[in-house]
């Protein structure tokens, strides 16, 4: 069994600080066969951020990135990049992400300060 990234969506939240901004990306991963894939371990990095990240997948197989995460207004703009996704019993296959909307590689996206 394999899993791979199906889609990385810039779900950022605008806040009234003006100072920080809350950088999210919305990961969803999909089993070879297109199932959204439940209690995958996404791990992954934003550009400027120096601690990694990590989220859970739900039973639509996304997570969001970053929900605990404050940027410097003076970045605006970072670059999050996957860099695993753990399940028991199933085989992370990179070179199989991919975005259907095309704002990203399947691998990294680019969130911008709203």
């Amino acid at each position: 069994a394999t899993h791979h990234i199906a889609d990385l969506d810039d779900v950022t939240v605008s806040t009234s600080s003006s100072r920080t901004w809350e950088p999210r990306v919305a990961v969803t991963v999909l089993d070879a066969n297109g199932v959204a894939v439940e209690g995958a371990i996404v791990n992954g990095s934003f550009s400027h951020v120096s601690q990694g990240q990590t989220c859970t997948t739900e039973a639509n197989g996304t997570c969001i990135m970053g929900e605990y995460l404050s940027l410097s207004r003076s970045f605006p703009s970072t670059a999050f990049t996957v860099t695993d996704v753990i399940r028991v019993s199933s085989t992370y296959v990179p070179a199989a992400n991919s975005d259907p909307d095309g704002d990203s590689n399947g691998t990294t996206e680019t969130v911008r300060l709203p």
